[in-house]
């Protein structure tokens, strides 16, 4: 029983790592839209941010906006962001998750997402 509880606990350790092992990856056809959904608390000055506008050539940036599920300060919101594949080829959306006005601090985090256009 007591090893159990400890390898709980060497899990529960090893699960609050962020993970740089995988990329998600979305597969489309060229002219089909599609939405990535990111947790955010948009209160606290943090947001997500694509920096980095390679892939543009391949995908346009529809829209983007922010889903509140409860009209409280400090809750967490959704942030949506639409793209539309322009052409085949595979890109890859590099976001962080950081204060606009710190750009030379790190990210709080990153998220990268493969997109196949078929």
């Amino acid at each position: 029983m007591k090893f159990f509880a400890v390898l709980l606990l060497i899990q529960a350790c090893n699960s609050s790592q962020p993970d740089t092992t995988g990329i998600d990856t979305i597969r489309i056809q060229t002219n089909d839209t599609f939405d990535i959904k990111l947790g955010a608390v948009l209160g606290t000055g943090f947001r997500w941010m694509l920096p980095d506008t390679a892939y543009q050539s391949m995908l346009r940036l529809d829209t983007s906006y922010i889903v509140q599920t409860k009209d409280i300060d400090g809750e967490p919101e959704t942030q949506v962001f639409k793209f539309r594949g322009l052409k085949k080829g595979t890109v890859t959306l590099h976001f962080m998750y950081r204060r606009s006005w710190k750009k030379k601090d790190p990210p709080d985090k990153e998220k990268k997402i493969r997109i196949i256009i078929q």
